[in-house]
């Protein structure tokens, strides 16, 4: 009786080995995120606000990119901008290049699992248009650069197309006066679906 049952336990043991290295493999097909390259097309919009009404102030938003096409796969990418701007005043700003930023948090979606851009620079240089509609470009007259992650090496570039006309743009920009009616300083611009953000 006890060879046979021993014969029966090395065989049920047999038979749990089979199954647990069976089960190994399975437990290891975790694929790593990859970089993308190649080209970028999104349009995008969002807001940006001003984190001041005097002096210097920081101009921040996180905006959506829609409806991605392009050879790098990637079909949704999200990030904040943020630039420290010496000034809120609106005729100063839209006379003088616009100072470097960056996009930050930056993250990928698309035909793979992206890494994100570690952070996308712009130098100062950027353009900004107080005519209707009024728009934004980076770099501009600057460059942008990739340190590292997807699109290491390549260019991005913002256009951003606001929807406020110049009229509202100016009562925006307006100090708060007696007999002057105006918001005492620019606080936030929200940016159309005609907006974009490339990569070449």
């Amino acid at each position: 009786m006890f060879p046979k049952l021993a014969v029966g336990l090395s065989a049920g043991a047999l038979g749990l080995t089979g199954v647990m290295v069976a089960a190994g493999p399975a437990s290891a097909t975790k694929v790593p995120p990859v970089d993308a390259h190649g080209t970028l097309h999104c349009t995008i919009s969002g807001k940006m606000l001003f984190g001041g009404t005097a002096g210097a102030t920081t101009f921040s938003g996180k905006f959506k990119f829609s409806t991605c096409s392009g050879t790098s796969g990637v079909t949704s990418v999200k990030g904040t901008l943020t630039s420290q701007l010496p000034t809120s005043d609106c005729l100063a700003l839209a006379l003088a290049p616009f100072p470097a930023a960056d996009v930050t948090g930056v993250k990928l979606k698309g035909s793979a699992k992206y890494n994100a851009p570690s952070s996308i620079h712009y130098t100062a240089g950027g353009t900004f248009t107080s005519t209707d509609p009024i728009t934004m470009d980076l770099p501009g007259g600057g460059t942008s650069t990739v340190a590292s992650g997807s699109f290491v090496g390549q260019h991005p570039a913002l256009h951003l197309v606001y929807d406020q006309n110049t009229a509202s743009f100016i009562n925006s920009c307006t100090a708060k006066t007696k007999g002057v009616k105006g918001t005492g300083g620019l606080k936030k611009l929200s940016f159309a679906a005609t907006s974009s953000f490339d990569v070449s």
